[in-house]
């Protein structure tokens, strides 16, 4: 996908199930919190920050991360209560990952996405 900004859209919208407020170009959560975006500056950056990017951890059962050595990259791995693999996904960083995996678990085609940018 390349863009960050969508890409954390993405999350929010379809991993997160967060309502989208239009009036205040903000994210309405679980908590009724608003989080403001506005394409430069977030306070939430799934794809950038880790303690973000935990968030969208937990929201599955179970997911492994498996990090890269140098210019390996890391791999985030999403399994059901049965131990069978849901979504799986290689990234340049863990956040990464674990946003694209995250997406993949909830049907988004990642491959279409990530041709559109």
């Amino acid at each position: 996908m390349g863009n960050e900004h969508q890409l954390n859209n993405l999350v929010a919208e379809k991993v997160m199930e967060w309502e989208f407020d239009v009036d205040s170009e903000s994210w309405i959560t679980e908590f009724g919190n608003l989080l403001f975006i506005d394409g430069v500056d977030s306070e939430w950056n799934p794809s950038t920050d880790i303690q973000d990017a935990w968030w969208v951890v937990e929201k599955f059962f179970r997911v492994e991360i498996e990090t890269g050595n140098g210019a390996k990259e890391h791999l985030v791995t999403i399994r059901d209560e049965s131990g069978w693999t849901i979504a799986y996904h290689y990234g340049k960083t863990v956040q990464e990952a674990i946003c694209y995996a995250s997406l993949k678990a909830c049907g988004v085609q990642i491959e279409t996405l990530k041709s559109t940018s």
